[in-house]
């Protein structure tokens, strides 16, 4: 049977990273390990972490980098380094599992695909309720949330949905499973891409271009988005560069990826 290995990015919320522990505490089925990409976070974070380990019966690790700005996809790589299982999910630091999100992936994955899912978002009240109780269970009939359609699970109907197969749009990476070795083929993920943006599209791209089929992965693997103001947006041009001439090129391997295929210039 495949393995998963579950990999959270985070970045000093310890507060929201709580909640998502607490909810991979309550998950029906396991994965192999929890992997913390950490892309800087101080002293807190790390406390958290060492936390829980005891209270894990799988193995929690810490990824950490050195804070030289936003690099979500270099604290990714290097979770991807550390992970051991055959099939890698992504989630962000601020993202509550259902109980059943695990199960969901082991259920559903296929070979030659990779998996976008959905997620409900949380409204800023409700996601202040839930961090000063220190509560991972989640009410979607609770009053503000717009999108509670993708907390009701419904197998099957993915099926059905066929959604937009276009790297540059509907691509969320706060809930996302590819196979491990398509991770390794591709090179990861592009560490060109620094600041707010588009480092998802680009390995949605990249999987296209290396034949890896997208799978809109609605109502089975359910989570919850907690609120969060806009992060800031000042790469954002620099990176829609960066994409545009990958899907030009149709390009498969990223440039700066777990191994460098190009040196810097």
């Amino acid at each position: 049977m495949h393995t998963i290995s579950l990999i959270i990015s985070t970045y000093n919320r310890p507060d929201t990273l709580d909640l998502v522990l607490k909810s991979v505490l309550k998950q029906s089925v396991m994965p192999k390990e929890v992997i913390i990409a950490d892309d800087g976070s101080g002293n807190e974070t790390k406390v958290l972490i060492d936390s829980y380990k005891d209270r894990f019966t799988i193995p929690l690790i810490h990824s950490w980098i050195e804070d030289k700005g936003f690099r979500l996809a270099k604290s990714r790589n290097e979770g991807i380094k550390k992970a051991s299982g055959d099939f890698v999910i992504f989630i962000d630091g601020d993202i509550i599992l259902h109980r059943g999100f695990i199960k969901g992936y082991y259920t559903h994955i296929q070979l030659g695909s990779y998996m976008m899912g959905s997620r409900v978002l949380l409204p800023e009240e409700y996601t202040k309720e839930l961090l000063d109780k220190k509560e991972c269970k989640v009410n979607i009939w609770h009053k503000g949330i717009k999108n509670r359609f993708n907390g009701l699970s419904f197998p099957g109907l993915y099926k059905l949905v066929k959604g937009s197969q276009s790297p540059t749009r509907s691509v969320k990476g706060a809930n996302m499973g590819f196979w491990k070795k398509d991770l390794l083929h591709v090179n990861g993920f592009d560490e060109r891409f620094t600041g707010w943006g588009r480092e998802d599209s680009d390995m949605a791209a990249r999987m296209m271009h290396a034949g890896v089929r997208r799978i809109n992965f609605k109502c089975i693997s359910i989570c919850y988005h907690l609120y969060h103001p806009e992060a800031e947006r000042s790469s954002l041009l620099e990176n829609d560069n960066i994409l545009n001439e990958v899907i030009i090129s149709e390009a498969v391997r990223a440039q700066k990826g777990l191994c460098n295929d190009k040196e810097e210039n």
